[in-house]
């Protein structure tokens, strides 16, 4: 876990040839550690290697199918390549091992917006809210897609909330 622990440090400050070595060195000791693998993916999907990253994810689900964050990032590049049946598959896998997952929320609810599918979209972000009332980006998320279906008073609702979170932790954002 140490070297898997290094992988992430090493992302999380750029420098990704260390992390893949380092998740690399994590996985030669302890051949199932789903997490290197999906660290792994994450490295490989942010330089543009999907099909490498699907593998690395596919294998941490192979390895602990209790993995939720494989499902997850599985999930993502399936909607990533348009395959949507698929992505609601992942998503859905990720929630029925953890209903808390906010991340898998948020992900279905972009996914159904995609699909044209409003009501259940905003259904996700409910839930996600839920979870995490803060979490600014999934109010507007759900503001947008409130004031395409007309009803401006929630869209004005969840805007305000988007406005006042965003002035606490993103001031740049908001203009005064």
């Amino acid at each position: 876990d140490t070297y898997n622990n290094l992988c992430v440090a090493y992302g999380m400050v750029g420098r990704y040839d260390e992390a893949m070595k380092a998740c690399g060195e994590a996985i030669r000791i302890k051949e199932d550690l789903s997490e290197a693998y999906n660290n792994l993916g994450v490295i490989y999907q942010m330089f543009g290697e999907v099909d490498r990253a699907f593998g690395f994810y596919q294998k941490s689900t192979e390895i602990n199918p209790k993995y939720e964050k494989g499902y997850n990032n599985l999930g993502i590049l399936f909607f990533l390549k348009g395959h949507y049946d698929e992505a609601l598959e992942a998503f859905q896998k990720a929630l029925t091992i953890n209903a808390n997952n906010i991340e898998s929320y948020i992900n279905l609810g972009i996914l159904y917006k995609k699909k044209g599918e409003g009501e259940k979209a905003i259904e996700s972000y409910q839930k996600a809210l839920a979870i995490n009332p803060l979490h600014r980006e999934t109010h507007y998320n759900i503001a947008l897609l409130y004031e395409q279906s007309e009803n401006s008073e929630r869209a004005v609702s969840h805007y305000q909330q988007f406005v006042q979170l965003s002035s606490k932790s993103h001031p740049d954002l908001v203009s005064k």
